[in-house]
Parts: structure tokens; sequence; C-alpha cells
């Protein structure tokens, strides 16, 4: 776990002999109770990097804070 935040947590993970050093956003869907994993870019250190990462072009100027987390 390289970072957490609420119901998120940025996880690195090696896959042996496959590729090293990848990048997950684990959250919780609080809709319907599930956890999920999405892969993220390598170069995000933070959970609020990973979700700026996800938002796009939404979060080029500032921290993304959707309303509501999924």
């Amino acid at each position: 776990v390289l970072d957490t935040q609420g119901d998120y947590q940025l996880l690195r993970i090696d896959f042996p002999d496959l590729v090293q050093d990848t990048r997950f956003l684990k959250m919780l869907n609080p809709s319907i109770g599930v956890w999920h994993l999405e892969g993220v870019e390598r170069e995000c250190m933070t959970v609020q990097q990973a979700i700026n990462w996800r938002a796009g072009k939404f979060a080029q100027e500032r921290d993304w804070k959707p309303a509501q987390l999924t």
C-alpha cells in the first residue's frame, strides 16, 4: 500500500515473470458494497494523484473531488 485516503488505497503490485511495479487504485463502491481495482499510471504516488489521473482533463488544474466517489 503506497497511500490511503478514506475508502481508497493506492497499491503497488508486482506480477513475477510478467510486469513489475504496477499501480492499482482500490476503491469501495458504496452503493453495492463491492471493492474495485482499477489500473492507473505508474507515476501515481498518492491516492489523489490516481483520482486526478482517472478524471483526466477534469483534473488538470486542481485536485479532482467528485461529488460521489465510486
